[in-house]
This record gives C-alpha cells, sequence and structure tokens, in this order.
C-alpha cells in the first residue's frame, strides 16, 4: 500500500514538474473553486433547514399584517433566499470560465519555449519538438480537467437553490389564503393583542 501512494505521489509530482507554474495555479485555483462550492453546499443545506422551520407555521407578525404587507414579506424573505449562495456562487462560475484559460495560457507558453528551445540548437530535431508540445498541452487537459466538474456543480447548486427559492415561496403562500392559520388558537391571541 505504501509503495503505490509512493509511487502516485512521484507521478503527481513529476505532473506538475511537467506543466510548469501555470499547471501549479490551475491546481491552486481548483482547490480554491472546491472550498467555495463545499462552502455553498453547506450553507444550502442549512439555509433548507432554517426555511423549513421558519415556515412551518405562521408567526402573530404575520397574522397582524395586511395582505400587501404579506406580499412585501414574501418578497423579502424570497431576496434573502436567493442570496444564501449567489455571492459565492458568483466566484465559483468565475474560477470554472477561468481555468480553461489559464490551460490554454499554459499551453501556449509551453509552445513558445518549445519553439525557442528548438531555434536555439539550431535544430530540427522531431523529438525534442514532440515532447515540448506534449508539456505543454498538459496545463490544457489539467485546466478542462479541474473546469468540467466544477461546472456540473455550480449547476447542480444553483438548481438547488432555485429550488428552495420555489419551496420557501409556496410555503409562504399557503398562508395568504384568507383565514388560514397552522395554531388553533393563534387568531384569539392575536385578537388579544391587538386589543390591548
Amino acid at each position: 500500500m505504501e509503495a503505490w501512494v509512493t509511487s502516485l505521489i512521484a507521478r503527481l509530482g513529476a505532473f506538475l514538474s511537467q506543466g510548469g507554474q501555470v499547471l501549479w495555479l490551475i491546481l491552486g485555483l481548483s482547490l480554491v473553486l472546491w472550498l467555495i462550492l463545499f462552502g455553498c453546499r453547506r450553507k444550502l443545506a442549512a439555509a433548507e433547514k432554517a426555511w423549513r422551520i421558519a415556515t412551518a407555521t405562521p408567526t402573530i407578525a404575520w397574522m397582524q399584517t395586511t395582505s400587501k404587507g404579506r406580499a412585501r414579506l414574501i418578497a423579502g424573505a424570497l431576496i434573502r433566499v436567493e442570496q444564501t449562495v449567489s455571492a459565492d456562487l458568483h466566484w465559483a462560475k468565475v474560477l470554472v470560465g477561468i481555468l480553461p484559460l489559464l490551460g490554454l495560457l499554459g499551453t501556449v507558453a509551453g509552445m513558445i519555449e518549445s519553439f525557442e528551445t528548438l531555434s536555439a540548437q539550431g535544430q530540427n530535431d522531431q523529438q525534442t519538438l514532440t515532447g515540448g508540445i506534449s508539456a505543454a498541452l498538459l496545463t490544457t487537459l489539467a485546466g478542462l480537467v479541474c473546469a468540467l466538474p466544477g461546472l456540473v456543480a455550480v449547476h447542480r447548486i444553483e438548481r438547488r437553490s432555485m429550488h428552495l427559492v420555489d419551496q420557501v415561496r409556496a410555503r409562504l403562500r399557503r398562508f395568504m389564503r384568507p383565514g388560514h392559520c397552522c395554531l388553533p388558537g393563534l387568531h384569539k391571541q392575536v385578537e388579544k393583542e391587538t386589543t390591548s
């Protein structure tokens, strides 16, 4: 088992040294991307639980508010739900867009370096040229491999966030129906508080 881990670490080190500094940058940004995505997922799970509890029954303030006031409360709640992960998700989308571009940047830089080495030697060695191009293309591969799963994860988190907005909207709108009250004695309690 230890030999397998050592071999894997050695291969990973050789891969990263072949790709150059841009490959290290891609790796670092990929780690940041996944930290953001896991944070979004954690925030959404907490928000789902909190909104499920918050929208279980209408509050006394809700019952005292007019229908226009309730519509404003719903709009404010939906904005808060939408903003749960929107800022973090924005940065995740930026990173998903940057990673393939960094891969292309690394490829172009590697090709330039390969051609400069070839022209400095003054010979037409195809093996040197193909080795340099192969190393340069590693960054494009790394950029795409890091960006594609991130793109899927961003899409899933966006869908989950929109689903939460729809759930909160549906749960709050059921309180808009006239005479709706989940707690049997709540109307009497509201009447007592408003008369006193």
